[in-house]
Order: C-alpha cells, then structure tokens, then sequence
C-alpha cells in the first residue's frame, strides 16, 4: 500500500532494500495505518511537503524496532543528529493500528543534562520503540475488528515487537507524529 506521504518512487527503493534484507516483499510488508486527523486545526499533510524523520540503516531504511529498544544502534546513519526542532517538549505520538481504535503515548522530546537538549535520532528510536512495546501490551485487551485480524497485534500468533521496523515519523500536526512501520514475519531472517 503507496500512501501519499511515501512516494512510489520511494516505496520501491524500499522494497527493494527489504528484499536484499531477506523480508517480507509484497505491499502488504507496509502496516496500513488510518491517517490520523486532528480534532481542531489543520493536519500537517494539508499545508504541502510532510515533515519526516527517516531512520536508515546502512543496509537498509528503516531500524528493527527490538533493536531500538536494546538501543543497538550500529549503522544508524546520522543517529546522534538532534531531531524534533521547533517542537515543545514532549510531542503526541499517534499510532493508528489497523483494526485496533487510535492510541496516543507522550514522548519527552528533550534530554535533561544541564542544559536540556533535543534529543536524537538514536533517543527518538528507543523511545519509539518503547512506545509500539507499551501498544502490542495494551493491545492485547483491546477489541480487534474481525476485518483485520491479520494485523492482530501483541497477542500470541500476532505480531509482535520483534516483528516491526520503523522507517519514518512524519510530523502529522503541530505536536503530533504518527509512525511509518512496515513488519517482516520472520524476525531470523534480519
């Protein structure tokens, strides 16, 4: 599934990467997430070119989310670069899962050594990562839509962390970020 934050151009580089990887090639390897919409104002998606935040590795785009958490973050390419400039100090990350209803968690968007800095590529990974853990636990009480069980999430025999890479966060309104994340089905294949 192309959405239009991802150009075709941009999806196809991606799969080919994946495929050189060993995972999981066809459209359905890209987590089709409902667009979230903000309850007042404009969504960011309106006002012309998204914001995005994009975690490639070197051998590939994207960062296996169980390696983020472990903070393993050798060949994230410009991973100590600060991020999340222009925004206040934590940022609403909206994770919009198919079949599930929409989630929301809080990450704090600066480091506290005195003085405060923004945090980076690599922090915003873990904290991403720390995140997509605390949903696939929460949404292991959550109702699933019967229509989308093969994005069943958390649950034994649905997807888990380990399953889950983070290609991008794209800023979708002022404060609010929603990730990109694509799933392979055999982690051992990384």
């Amino acid at each position: 599934m192309v959405t239009d934050e991802l150009t075709e151009a941009v999806y196809q580089r991606l799969l080919h990467n994946i495929a050189s990887k060993g995972w999981q090639t066809n459209r359905e390897a890209y987590i089709p997430q409902r667009r979230y919409i903000p309850s007042q104002g404009s969504s960011m998606r309106e006002s012309g070119d998204p914001e995005l935040i994009f975690f490639n590795m070197e051998g590939g785009p994207f960062i296996s989310a169980s390696d983020a958490l472990k903070e393993c973050f050798s060949g994230l390419v410009r991973g100590e670069e600060t991020v999340l400039h222009g925004c206040s100090s934590t940022i609403s990350l909206h994770i919009e899962w198919p079949g599930y209803r929409s989630w929301t968690d809080q990450i704090r968007t600066l480091d506290w050594p005195e003085p405060p800095n923004k945090i980076t590529r690599c922090k915003l990974a873990t904290e991403a990562a720390k995140r997509l853990e605390k949903f696939l636990q929460r949404s292991k009480s959550m109702p699933v839509d019967p229509d989308a069980m093969q994005w069943r999430a958390g649950v034994q025999g649905g997807i888990q962390l380990q399953n889950i890479v983070v290609v991008a966060f794209e800023r979708v309104a002022l404060g609010s970020w929603e990730p990109h994340l694509m799933y392979r089905q055999s982690p051992s294949l990384a």
